[in-house]
């Protein structure tokens, strides 16, 4: 959106900015879902191509053989903790990769990953993978090369990695036959609905750090900023 908004206590929204909030979520909760999730949203089911289930087929859907192999770097961040939600609800095996299985490892299996991973690990992965979608960027982006498959999709999301294709090619890393990509959000009523109807029937989790009151944004912000105020948003609250 081009209108002001930050640490607003009314704003002006359309009405394809908006979705109703899910019986199941708190008002933080829901505040908490909407940049973080549509960002994991278009990664895998607009750049990266995988079929989008019907929200109500998360309850009924049985179990099948998965064929289609996803690593998602930098799963326990904040869009890597929706990217691993979305892609295990649409029933793609979901290899999670994040800096330590100690401190991550439960977590993320409890997420819907089928495999959790750390860096170091991922070279037994040459190859494997359809799609791989990067959180991380630098050396980790840069090895995803060796693990993605020859005809197979390469999404980046840090910002910094805006120009890793052709930096990339100029290393001779890339592979040609591989969908290789940066976006940045753009954000969608479909989408947002479709988030909403998932966290509905509790195919989706929203995380929340902690909640602040306006009047001490600031205290939120530095807390944001910090490195281990715990997983989730920090939420301002009117």
């Amino acid at each position: 959106t081009d209108r002001a908004a930050t640490w607003a206590e009314y704003t002006i929204v359309k009405e394809d900015e908006v979705a109703r909030k899910p019986a199941t979520l708190t008002f933080a909760q829901a505040a908490a879902l909407p940049l973080s999730a549509q960002t994991a949203y278009e990664a895998l089911f607009k750049h990266a191509r995988i079929p989008r289930p019907m929200a109500e087929e998360f309850l009924s859907r049985p179990a099948t053989r998965k064929d289609h192999r996803v690593l998602i770097t930098g799963a326990a961040g904040a869009v890597g903790v929706y990217l691993v939600q979305l892609a295990a609800a649409a029933g793609v095996l979901v290899v999670a990769a994040s800096s330590s299985n100690a401190r991550n490892g439960d977590f993320l299996q409890g997420l819907g990953a089928d495999e959790v991973v750390e860096y170091s690990m991922l070279d037994m992965y040459r190859g494997q993978f359809d799609v791989i979608i990067d959180m991380v960027g630098g050396e980790v982006l840069a090895k995803c090369w060796d693990y993605v498959a020859d005809t197979g999709v390469l999404v980046a999301v840090d910002s910094a990695s805006f120009n890793f294709v052709e930096e990339h090619e100029k290393r001779g890393l890339r592979k040609v036959g591989v969908h290789a990509l940066f976006f940045i959000v753009n954000g969608s009523p479909d989408a947002l609905r479709y988030i909403a109807e998932l966290a509905g029937v509790g195919a989706v989790q929203s995380f929340v750090a902690d909640t602040y009151p306006l009047a001490r944004a600031r205290e939120a912000y530095d807390l944001a900023n910090g490195r281990s105020y715990g997983r989730g948003k920090v939420i301002l609250t009117v």
